[in-house]
């Protein structure tokens, strides 16, 4: 059994079945939402007037959890 690279998969493969390229689909798809709301959240702490430092650590929990649920289901799909 392969082992999992948290953040990025080592061994893709060139033809991957429809379970593996579904695996691909979510896990593109979290990346693309974390980036979405690490954005902003960095806009809405720079437009106030005193950034609240607590808000950049309550959008970094929720940004590692969607993050690490996408990557998670790309490897039990796709074993990548």
């Amino acid at each position: 059994m392969a082992t999992m690279n948290v953040f990025w998969p080592t061994r893709i493969e060139a033809t991957p079945s429809r379970a593996g390229q579904l695996g691909r689909l979510v896990h593109w798809a979290a990346t693309a939402i974390v980036l979405y709301i690490g954005a902003g959240g960095l806009l809405g702490a720079s437009a106030t007037a005193a950034p609240d430092r607590l808000f950049g650590l309550w959008i970094l929990a929720p940004m590692a959890m969607i993050y690490l649920i996408g990557r998670g289901v790309r490897f039990i799909l796709s074993g990548e």
